[in-house]
């Protein structure tokens, strides 16, 4: 689960690969698939390697976005292991339950978003999250408040892990982890080794995407 600043500036690198015709349903898509965590669906119904295929996106923009979203999680996956693979505690991490493995790859993320949303004016872009779809029967109004949430996150761009106390709220994570995730995102933020790694990290989770 990359944030939504980098999946966002990781859809506008993509767009042209993928033919974009309208922003709005394809940047809408792009942050569809985490709306998970505030409709409570099962994972199943909004990451599935059948949406990462051509057949599936091709002939819908809110589509390429969210295969987007989920070749992009794939692929930084593979980025961090490769370049920060010394952060964990093995080859494999453990990732379920809120291991600390997990801590680490989200707080590796968080930084991660805020070196992103320092790239591109985000804030331009933020009128196309009004657009929504309902592709599992959620509630529209559910998918609405997801999207009008990371809408308000970013009109004050965050420069700080701390600034991403309320989106890890919004997302229903309890106060004692929110506050252990981001103490290891700050603790990253001032380390030089990793903040010189993980400036490299978009450009070559990018170049990993395998789009037709």
């Amino acid at each position: 689960m990359a944030l939504p600043g980098t999946h966002i500036r990781a859809a506008l690198e993509l767009k042209d690969k993928l033919i974009v015709s309208d922003l709005k349903p394809y940047l809408s898509g792009t942050v569809y698939p985490d709306s998970r965590y505030a409709t409570k669906l099962s994972r199943d119904l909004t990451h599935s390697e059948e949406y990462t295929k051509k057949s599936f996106y091709e002939n819908s923009d809110f589509k390429k976005g969210w295969a987007v979203h989920q070749l992009y999680d794939e692929s930084q996956y593979e980025a961090f292991i490769n370049n920060l693979g010394f952060l964990f505690s093995s080859t494999e991490p453990i990732l379920d339950n809120f291991s600390d493995d997990w801590l680490t790859l989200t707080a590796l993320k968080v930084v991660q978003d805020i070196l992103d949303i320092q790239t591109f004016p985000i804030k331009d872009y933020l009128c196309c999250l009004d657009y929504v779809e309902c592709p599992n029967n959620e509630i529209e109004e559910d998918l609405k408040d997801y999207n009008a949430g990371i809408v308000k996150m970013y009109k004050s761009l965050p420069t700080q892990p701390t600034d991403y106390y309320s989106r890890f709220t919004f997302l229903k994570f309890k106060p004692g982890l929110i506050d252990k995730l981001l103490k290891r995102a700050e603790e990253f933020s001032v380390n030089q080794i990793i903040m010189e790694k993980l400036k490299n990290i978009f450009t070559e989770t990018i170049k990993k995407i395998p789009l037709a």
